[in-house]
């Protein structure tokens, strides 16, 4: 997740800003789509198959010498 990009970073056990951020995506049409675009390209892109084989393939070569 890449704050204001493609979500919305909260601190934990905070329901006040929680709700804030809540209320602004509610409230933002256009920046609740954006944000979820965002997301859908940064998880097609980080945690593609063929890139997590590779990615999984480099970590056992490295372990390996």
């Amino acid at each position: 997740l890449i704050d204001s990009s493609s979500g919305i970073i909260v601190p934990k056990r905070n329901p006040k800003l929680i709700g804030k951020a809540i209320s602004k995506l509610l409230n933002h049409d256009i920046l609740r789509k954006d944000m979820g675009k965002n997301a859908r390209k940064r998880i097609d892109n980080v945690y593609h198959i063929n890139q997590t084989i590779e990615d999984t393939l480099d970590l056992y070569h490295r372990l390996l010498r």
